[in-house]
């Protein structure tokens, strides 16, 4: 693959801010909670076991960086 191109369509995408939003603080912590409760709801209402809830939780989260 060619990096030149690769690294044009890392960028194209990043630029999308439907997906996409810059910012200088650290959002993990409030992200880990929101998803956390997510995923504690579909193991109260059934919709996965107890070995997927412990797979999908973070326990170490940090931050994405590309």
């Amino acid at each position: 693959m060619d990096r030149e191109w690769y690294l044009r369509e890392c960028y194209r995408q990043l630029e999308n801010t439907n997906f996409y939003e810059r910012t200088n603080e650290d959002k993990t912590p409030q992200v880990c909670i929101q998803e956390k409760r997510y995923v504690d709801g579909l193991l109260l209402d059934g919709f996965i076991d107890e070995k997927t809830h412990d797979y999908l939780v973070i326990k170490e989260p940090r931050p994405s960086r590309f």
